[in-house]
């Protein structure tokens, strides 16, 4: 029986093979890039994946890496509260944005799994892990039950 020598596929806590190692929470991801003046998307049509890490000084950092091993990546430093990924209501695709509650930056993305019915649980992780373990909506629900 042959096994790998070097690498070992990397496995999250629900047992799903990880994509990026050491992601805290992650999804495959395209890029899309507004227009300026139309303010619509345009899409990157290269695969990608988008992940959150924690650095060893504890900084997270949420970043979109091209699928291809020698592949491009775009990684930003993120503070928790900070930031909110949410579907954009104005699309009828699997169009998400992730919103930067300190400025105005908008990061566009397209979701890539073949299973739609994940997005949003996609979402909530990264919303929870991107916000400190506590989001948005799981919050509303505790001030409505007080």
């Amino acid at each position: 029986m042959a096994t790998a020598l070097f690498s070992q596929p990397h496995s999250s806590s629900s047992g799903q093979r990880k994509l990026v190692a050491g992601s805290l929470a992650e999804f495959k991801a395209g890029r899309l890039y507004r227009d300026g003046e139309t303010n619509w998307v345009m899409p990157d049509n290269r695969r990608g994946v988008c992940y959150v890490k924690r650095e060893d000084d504890g900084i997270l950092q949420f970043a979109w890496k091209e699928k291809k091993p020698s592949g491009e990546i775009d990684e930003l430093i993120v503070f928790p509260g900070d930031v909110h990924l949410e579907r954009v209501k104005q699309s009828s695709g699997r169009v998400y944005v992730l919103k930067f509650q300190s400025s105005s930056q908008r990061l566009f993305f397209w979701m890539q799994d073949s299973d739609a019915s994940k997005d949003e649980a996609v979402v909530r992780e990264m919303n929870l892990v991107l916000n400190g373990g506590e989001d948005e909506e799981d919050e509303e629900e505790v001030e409505e039950e007080e």
